[in-house]
């Protein structure tokens, strides 16, 4: 039974980091005036080796800037370090990149390319302006994943189900193993993609 209850608590630490990772690209994104959808996947081969979710951020435009494309690349990383430890600094996340203990994904890599340690503070000046954000957004896509009966008391009040069609359509596509973020504009894309 505890090795249940410890294989739910490492999917369920998984799914966070995943949509933790996958907003702050959104946000970071955002800032740069870019838009794009989050999308979240359920791994049914996960355990304690193979993680149990993941995910990806996919745009709608190319970086206009260097700067912008190593931000937006380094951001996933940036936020899931600065989740584990709120008083990490820039030549930290820099220096295990540099290591190799720290990995970029294999599509982050190539945003990130040529990131210095002022790429990584200007990502994390960035991810610490949109935290609030992508925290609220990271535990509602969650939410979504997980389904109704998972309680989530930090979001109460914080207006995350505000667009409800939005709502309606993430439940949807939750019902087939994926969930895209609740922002209107790009449901409605998708919505047109799919016509």
């Amino acid at each position: 039974m505890s090795e249940i209850i410890g294989t739910n608590a490492v999917a369920a630490h998984d799914l966070l980091k995943a949509c933790i990772h996958e907003h702050a690209h959104r946000w970071v994104a955002w800032h740069h005036g870019m838009r794009g959808v989050v999308t979240i996947e359920h791994n049914h081969r996960g355990g304690l080796e193979e993680k149990h979710w993941g995910g990806r951020f996919y745009m709608f435009q190319v970086p206009a800037t260097v700067a912008a494309r190593r931000a937006i690349g380094l951001a996933g990383y940036v936020a899931e370090r600065m989740h584990e430890d709120s008083d990490m600094e820039a030549f930290e996340i820099s220096d295990s990149l540099e290591c190799g203990d720290g990995e970029l994904s294999s599509t982050d890599e190539p945003f990130a390319a040529g990131h210095t340690e002022g790429d990584v503070a200007t990502c994390m000046a960035l991810v610490r302006t949109y935290w609030p954000e992508i925290l609220r957004d990271a535990h509602a896509e969650a939410h979504r994943c997980m389904g109704p009966q998972v309680e989530t008391p930090t979001l109460a009040g914080a207006g995350v189900h505000e667009d409800q069609a939005a709502f309606e359509f993430n439940l949807a596509l939750n019902s087939r193993g994926c969930s895209k973020n609740g922002q209107a504009e790009n449901c409605a894309i998708a919505q047109r993609g799919a016509a």
